[in-house]
């Protein structure tokens, strides 16, 4: 049985190697997704970080961190998923939908705004989420594809729509100037 909750102290080194390996088998490869984790986890106290444990042992990550969307002169702030790993021996045996579904719940009941993510339209789409140009906001890194950040609204609150909407992600996640 997997069980999905809060990450410990003592799961870290192992969140660690698996992010690595998890990414090394990937069509992506690592990049420095292991370190990105492990500068998030201090980074705000809004970060929701999750370990997927089967027999007490780590088989999966996943780490909601503080963006904001920028329009105008406001700021909506909300959580962005990611990086999020499973072990390869267990993907497609749904452990990242677990990893997804509790991160959503954890959000909406601490009152975030919206979640965003960047990843596979097939997987985040079955979550409710949708393109972010459906809701007029762009991501901010230079040279990645727009169709792959998503946005997920989890109060009545958010906007349906921005004028020019600007999706910002903590620095850890590198530089942000595509509007610059």
């Amino acid at each position: 049985m997997i069980t999905i909750s809060a990450e410990q102290p003592c799961h870290h080194a192992s969140v660690r190697q698996l992010t690595a390996s998890a990414f090394e088998a990937s069509e992506f490869g690592h990049h420095g997704e292991a370190e990105m984790i492990e500068a998030l986890r201090g980074n705000s106290e809004r970060v929701i970080s999750l370990v997927a444990l089967r027999d007490h042992r780590v088989i999966g990550h996943a780490i909601a961190a503080p963006v904001v969307v920028r329009s105008g002169e406001s700021e909506t702030r909300g959580l962005a998923i990611g990086p999020m790993a499973v072990m390869p021996s267990f993907q497609r045996q749904g452990v990242g939908s677990q990893l997804v579904l509790a991160i959503i719940e954890r959000a909406e009941a601490s009152g975030e705004s919206f979640l965003a993510v960047a990843g596979h339209p097939e997987f985040y789409t079955r979550f409710g989420f949708r393109p972010s140009l459906d809701f007029g906001v762009q991501h901010c890194f230079e040279g990645m594809p727009d169709d792959v950040f998503f946005l997920q609204s989890l109060q009545k609150t958010f906007p349906d729509h921005f004028a020019d909407g600007r999706l910002v992600y903590s620095s850890v996640f590198g530089r942000q100037d595509r509007f610059a």
